[in-house]
């Protein structure tokens, strides 16, 4: 019974909006550097090792190597927290604060799209593709720079749901724990992303990584949307999200959406991804012109979801636990 009170205490995220907000605050100010010592690198590497044995198993063994991996990310995350707040309150608010920090990529996003403006505003066009294909994990050829700012801010709005928004809302929820369970999630989907062997790894991964991120996608365009009143915007963002209204759980289709009303631009249409050609459906009317301007644009728009989504969310928290602290 202990220990189940003190793994309920370590899942209860929602007792502790200030902390996780501190975490997210931090990772704004401060960034995250990606080392070996990381907890995604550890889960990442480990979900590598684990490909060996299990990879002969077909679906099955991607579904236990899936499986694994969520539940070492998540359990591990757990054991930390509970032996923390058996030794000390503080440092188990010490461990929220860090493993929410750790679970953020804020300010690496702001400082990877803001390199892209600067090399694209200077003329240096072969930089930017380079950078433009780390921060999407695949190349997209020689786009022009017209493309490579559309392309640009869809990944501006892909980041914001993945690596801001569903944190923040697997970590008000749940906590750090619950955090790292998306995360682990995002690893095993990144993992087998870039297995050259390919398999039944990716398929297994890709979907469950898709279902974890519905509900956030979703809460980013209405978000988006609520920005949009800063812009002046509310009519243009509603007209170009209503098409998705069918398909609401789709990928980010409404977040997109909302984000091309918002600027006022068209995103989607052709793509070329490691050498092949796919359709994504356009939405949003070309009012503006695609110039890198529009990247700056859509980072301020990313700062303000995030800021609103954090407040929002903790505010919902606070009213409904009457706990803060």
């Amino acid at each position: 019974m202990i220990w189940a009170s003190r793994c309920a205490i370590a899942w209860s995220g929602f007792d502790q909006p200030a902390w996780i907000l501190l975490g997210a605050v931090l990772d704004f100010c401060l960034g995250d550097l990606f080392w070996r010592y990381h907890p995604l690198h550890w889960i990442s590497q480990g979900a590598d090792l684990l490909k060996g044995p299990l990879g002969r198993m077909g679906p099955l063994g991607a579904s236990v190597w899936l499986s694994l991996v969520v539940l070492a990310a998540f359990l591990g995350t757990t054991a930390c927290l509970v032996a923390s707040e058996w030794v000390s309150v503080w440092l188990f608010r010490f461990a929220i604060v860090l493993f929410t920090y750790w679970g953020f990529s804020t300010r690496n996003l702001v400082v990877k799209t803001l390199s892209i403006y600067q090399t694209l505003v200077t003329g240096h066009a072969e930089e930017s593709r380079v950078e433009l294909a780390q921060m999407l994990g695949h190349s997209m050829g020689r786009q022009s720079p017209r493309e490579m700012v559309r392309s640009t801010v869809e990944s501006v709005v892909d980041n914001l749901a993945q690596h801001i928004v569903a944190p923040l809302l697997f970590a008000l929820i749940g906590g750090p724990a619950f955090l790292w369970l998306y995360k682990g999630l995002y690893a095993a989907d990144w993992t087998a992303h870039k297995d050259p062997r390919g398999g039944s790894f990716y398929p297994v991964a890709h979907s469950a990584y898709r279902v974890a991120r519905a509900v956030p996608d979703v809460l980013t365009g209405w978000a988006i949307f609520a920005v949009a009143g800063t812009e002046g915007r509310f009519r243009a963002a509603w007209e170009s999200m209503r098409g998705d209204f069918k398909f609401p759980f789709r990928g980010y289709g409404l977040s997109q959406a909302a984000m091309a009303g918002t600027l006022g631009i068209r995103l989607g249409g052709p793509r070329l991804t490691d050498g092949v050609v796919s359709l994504v459906r356009p939405v949003g009317r070309m009012e503006r012109t695609l110039d890198p301007s529009m990247i700056l644009l859509a980072v301020s728009v990313m700062i303000r979801v995030t800021v609103l989504f954090g407040c929002v969310g903790a505010m919902v928290l606070v009213l409904v636990t009457g706990r803060w602290l």
